[in-house]
C-alpha cells in the first residue's frame, strides 16, 4: 500500500489543537477526551446555532442546539479517517475523540493549507469502522 499525503486545512488544525488541549491539559472536572458536543462547544462557543431548536414532533420542541454535536463529531471523524485523531466508544457506543501521534506530529510541524502532511503509518489512512462495531458483531 502506498502512503497517502493529505493537506490539512486551517480548520482541521483548529480541531487538532482543540483535541490536544483537551487531551494534554483537561480542566479538573473534565475528562481527557472530547465528544462531538464538547468538541463543538470548544470550536464554536458563541455560535447562534446553540440557541436554535431542531424541528420537534408530536407538539414537542426539538433539541436545543441539536445539530452542533453532529458537526463537532463530523470534524473529528474526518481527522480519525486521516489518522490524525483516534476514537474509542464508551459503554453507550458514543465516540470519544483524542489526538493521535500523527496529529501531534502534524501540529509540531504545522504546515500551511497547501503543504502535505503525512500520517504516521499508511494503515491509519484507511477508514475506521464506526457506530457500535463491537455491539453489532455480537448480534446473531
Amino acid at each position: 500500500m502506498t502512503q497517502v499525503t493529505t493537506a490539512l486545512t486551517a480548520f482541521q488544525f483548529r480541531v487538532l489543537e482543540a483535541l490536544l488541549e483537551q487531551t494534554d491539559r483537561p480542566a479538573a472536572s473534565t475528562p481527557p477526551w472530547h465528544t462531538g458536543r464538547t468538541l463543538a462547544q470548544s470550536l464554536w462557543p458563541y455560535s447562534p446555532a446553540w440557541t436554535r431548536r431542531t424541528r420537534g414532533r408530536n407538539n414537542r420542541n426539538g433539541a436545543l442546539g441539536g445539530t452542533m454535536p453532529m458537526k463537532g463529531a463530523k470534524a473529528a471523524w474526518d481527522l480519525v479517517d486521516l489518522g490524525f485523531a483516534s476514537a474509542t466508544e464508551d459503554e453507550n457506543y458514543q465516540p470519544r475523540f483524542t489526538i493521535s501521534a500523527a496529529g501531534r506530529d502534524a501540529l509540531t510541524h504545522k504546515s500551511t493549507a497547501g503543504s502535505p502532511v503525512t500520517p504516521a503509518t499508511p494503515a491509519q489512512t484507511e477508514p475506521t469502522q464506526r457506530y457500535g462495531a463491537a455491539h453489532h458483531s455480537q448480534e446473531g
